[in-house]
């Protein structure tokens, strides 16, 4: 696929612009706004000293989303059971948290997965 050439300055004149992007939007949505490949988005950012920012995936935030649940939950458990019961729920929450993290990276999931489903 090829894409039309920019014209001559329009990287150094989209600079702010695509800094500003560049906070909120992932790389491939960065350079389907640019007409242009990933590639050249990824040369264009390093040639102008933008760093990219981490685009969240719907994966991560749901384990936030989990850290952020148990938290609240033990915050607003009775002072007699926060101590024993909280401490462990949130232990156990950030171990699934974890687990889930070397899943997603790992290649081989099956028993990580195995694993999780267990300890559940």
């Amino acid at each position: 696929m090829s894409t039309p050439q920019k014209p001559r300055g329009y990287w150094k004149q989209s600079a702010k612009l695509l800094a500003e992007q560049a906070k909120t939007l992932s790389n491939n949505q960065l350079a389907a706004l640019h007409n242009t490949t990933n590639s050249r988005m990824r040369c264009q950012q390093t040639r102008l000293e933008i760093k990219p920012s981490k685009h969240v995936t719907g994966r991560e935030a749901r384990n936030a989303e989990l850290a952020k649940l148990a938290t609240t939950l033990v915050a607003n458990m009775p002072r007699n059971y926060k101590a024993d019961f909280g401490s462990e729920l949130r232990r156990r929450c950030m171990a699934l948290v974890m687990r889930t993290y070397d899943a997603n990276t790992s290649q081989d999931r099956a028993p990580i997965l195995q694993r999780i489903r267990q300890e559940v």
